[in-house]
């Protein structure tokens, strides 16, 4: 018996001392090639022109004859590689000429399935490596291994290789990614940077390498590449379309832009050509004289001998409103981020409909004090100088924005805090508090309606809230603030990550703590300051959950929360207005529109009073969801809270094509969420209705257009493009290969399996077998004392 106390006595001890054995194993796995294939609609062209130096590459790709450092010499020397060209066999130009006339993505697919008993990339990589073969253009699509070059689900209409290449590293895990192959035209017209992919794959040693497709020799073509065009406009302004026209092979000539507005022309503008490979930009405008969809057409006029003609015409349509975002700007003093802001709201964003008031305005000596109005929604627009708050419920309701700057309680009192709450909790109005330090929002005493609305409270300081020396650091996104809209300067997740990780040192901020129940979007971090906690014990994970959240509430810098119908955006600084340094304005007032967006949502076009409805663009492609908001402001709107709502897509006949029920957007009262697809067969005008569960709620039914048309911008540029796939192959260590050294592929990607390090951790404190001894020695020990008669 003494000896199974004994044990007991040890194992417990054992167990309280929680040891953990810790070891490592090496796990071979296979190394993995994504092999990508580019089928946007700039691959289904037939490329009519070819070069001699491409000629003689597919011949060789072709019969495996010629000698390929002879090849690389000729590229640079057209005459020699004419030469070349013309001494081969006819039967031989013959075969390479039919061979090459098709498409790119049939010839991408040959190149992969292999032709003439020549192996294709897929078998040659296959031998090695593990092979991921993907389709892209705007999107990503995971293909089989017999699933070359067919479309799939990928959306055609652009190329985005910055988006293919971050799929993939999501897709594939980094240790066993050994590298991507891409084969495309390299016609890469997303407005996301290939560079800070490009980065991250190199840190992880991944090779991109690359097969050009298509034909080098120019065409004789003009086509629209791009329209930039507003999606919407109010009455009164002028549309102004901004168009990229690319002229190839016409030196010299002069071409003719035109603006058509129901086949008649609204503007033009004549280019004199000065290259033979041209992109010139013109700018066209219009002034619609009614609200409504206004369809345009830009075109350039075509020419004799022109090689392609479906791309010398872009279709747009643009809304037409009188429907714009009321904002209340307040500061105590004109300090640059109330200047930028005015300037932004009032001169530059003309959906803003915008009343700004400076409390403590500058005086010029001897000047007479003007006597200005109340802040009012319903002046006229441009009339924005205000001198006093809202007088009434009705013109405080009317704001949508409320933008409040550096402002103390003698101006922000009670009555007036009580209803700006009023106006975000039940009108469902967005509130921005930005920090000052004279009074926002450390002088608001912690009981005053403002302080419960703000998502953030102040670390005390006696020195005071002053700008110093010290004061200088870094703004860092939080996890949460890399997913939100406010903070996306970028589609792509890595050129958004790099851009607000490169800005330079912001000099001042509001020492402040995340409320609970808030979300942190960005921190403060001090320079020299180090990372947030590491997690170094497995056992510790809960307790550093803990840590890290405590971290970034203390180093807050801007925070979003909820509160009733609406949502308020803190910002513990006052200086975005540095987001234009060095870049212009172009950072700044995508922030601020994001953040418009983000609290009043897309503009809700249709509707009256009691409800609206809008969809998150105007103009969509046949196939395209429809994401549909509705908001209902009036609580005492019969049916408003009870009723099911449903949006129901008609077309221009009336004839119902699609519906989807709308769901209640948690946390924000009175919003409706949905999503209606629009089938792939239509295209022309269409209508959205929403309706409640018995027909329509009463007169306040809202009705939409939107479009199922939308031009292709790969229309615009036939020519492949070597840049950007040089750029990726020279970035990672990759190469850019010809057709016909696609044998070269074999071990281009290095070794086909390698070893991964595992950290393992056995927690023998707790380990079963443990607790099963621990039982044994027990009833053991009960057994034991039963028998000697001491139970």
């Amino acid at each position: 018996m003494f000896a199974i106390r004994s044990a007991l006595i040890v194992l417990v001890a054992l167990m309280l001392m929680q040891p953990v054995v810790v070891f490592l194993t090496n796990r071979k796995i296979s190394r993995r090639v994504a092999v990508l294939t580019d089928v946007s609609d700039s691959m289904r062209f037939v490329d009519r022109q070819w070069q001699a130096t491409d000629l003689v590459v597919w011949h060789r790709r072709r019969t495996g004859r010629g000698d390929s450092a002879r090849l690389a010499s000729l590229a640079s020397d057209p005459e020699k590689a004419g030469a070349v060209w013309e001494s081969l066999p006819d039967a031989d130009r013959q075969a390479t000429l039919k061979l090459c006339e098709t498409s790119r993505v049939a010839l991408a697919e040959m190149l992969l399935t292999g032709d003439d008993g020549a192996p294709g990339i897929l078998a040659t990589l296959s031998e090695r490596y593990d092979v991921a073969r993907y389709n892209f253009a705007k999107n990503l699509v995971s293909a089989g291994m017999g699933d070359f070059a067919s479309i799939g689900s990928a959306v055609t209409v652009s190329t985005d290789i910055t988006g293919a290449l971050e799929g993939v590293i999501q897709e594939i895990p980094s240790e066993q990614l050994a590298g991507v192959l891409l084969l495309s035209d390299g016609l890469h017209n997303s407005e996301s940077s290939v560079l800070p992919v490009m980065r991250r794959l190199a840190a992880q040693g991944v090779l991109v390498c690359s097969v050009m497709m298509g034909g080098t020799k120019l065409p004789k073509d003009l086509s629209i590449a791009d329209v930039r065009a507003p999606e919407s406009i109010f009455l009164g302004d002028r549309v102004r379309l901004v168009s990229a026209v690319h002229v190839c092979g016409m030196l010299g000539q002069s071409v003719k832009v035109r603006l058509l507005r129901g086949g008649g022309e609204v503007d033009s503008r004549v280019l004199n050509v000065p290259d033979d490979d041209w992109t010139g930009e013109v700018r066209l405008s219009h002034e619609p004289d009614e609200r409504g969809v206004e369809r345009y057409t830009v075109e350039v006029e075509p020419v004799e001998g022109e090689l392609f003609r479906e791309n010398n015409q872009w279709p747009v349509e643009v809304a037409v409103s009188d429907d714009r975002i009321n904002v209340l700007l307040v500061d105590r003093s004109p300090r640059w981020e109330f200047r930028y802001l005015r300037n932004l709201f009032f001169g530059r964003d003309k959906s803003v409909n915008l009343q700004f008031w400076l409390t403590n305005p500058d005086q010029l000596a001897g000047a007479a004090e003007k006597s200005l109005p109340p802040a009012s929604a319903v002046r006229a627009f441009g009339d924005s100088e205000s001198g006093g708050w809202p007088v009434n419920d009705a013109d405080w309701r009317a704001f949508d924005v409320i933008i409040l700057g550096d402002l103390g309680p003698d101006v922000l009192s009670d009555a007036v805090q009580r209803q700006i709450r009023a106006c975000v909790e039940e009108r469902g109005a967005l509130l921005v508090a930005i920090a000052g330090s004279h009074a926002m929002p450390f002088a608001f005493p912690p009981e005053s309606p403002f302080a419960e609305l703000c998502p953030f409270t102040v670390v005390s300081r006696p020195d005071g809230y002053w700008p110093t020396a010290d004061d200088k650091f870094r703004l860092v996104l939080t996890p949460a603030g890399q997913e939100h809209p406010v903070m996306s300067q970028s589609g792509s997740v890595s050129e958004n990550e790099e851009f607000w990780r490169l800005l330079e040192p912001f000099d001042w901020h509001l020492p402040v703590v995340a409320k609970p129940g808030t979300e942190v979007l960005a921190m403060a971090v001090e320079l020299g300051e180090g990372a947030e906690p590491a997690l170094t014990d497995v056992r510790d994970a809960t307790e550093h959950i803990s840590r890290i959240m405590s971290y970034r509430n203390r180093h807050a810098l801007i925070v979003a929360k909820n509160a009733g119908r609406g949502k308020v955006l803190g910002l513990g600084f006052d200086q975005t207005w540095r987001l234009r340094y060095r870049i212009g304005d172009v950072r700044h007032h995508r922030f601020w529109g994001q953040v418009l967006r983000w609290g009043v949502g897309e503009r809700l076009r249709a509707g009256d009073e009691h409800l609206r409805i809008g969809t998150d663009k105007l103009v969509y492609a046949s196939g395209e969801p429809v994401r549909v908001t509705v908001r209902l402001n009036d609580k005492g709107f019969p049916g408003a809270e009870r009723s099911r709502l449903e949006a129901v897509l008609t077309n221009g006949e009336d004839a119902e094509i699609s519906r989807a029920g709308l769901l209640p957007r948690d946390g924000a009262d009175g919003f409706y969420d949905g999503t209606v697809q629009i089938p792939s067969v239509v295209s022309g005008s269409c209508r959205l209705t929403v309706r409640g569960e018995s027909g329509r709620l009463g007169d306040a039914a809202a009705e939409l257009l939107v479009s199922a048309t939308k031009r292709s911008i790969e229309l615009g540029r036939t020519r492949p493009d070597a840049g950007i796939l040089d750029v990726l192959a020279s970035g990672t260590g990759g190469k850019r290969l010809r057709p016909d050294q696609v044998p070269d592929l074999a071990e281009a990607f290095g070794e086909p399996s390698g070893l991964l390090r595992e950290h393992h951790e056995i927690l023998l404190w707790c380990h079963p077998l443990l607790l099963l001894l621990l039982g044994v020695l027990l009833c053991a020990e009960w057994l034991a004392r039963k028998r000697s008669g001491l139970v």
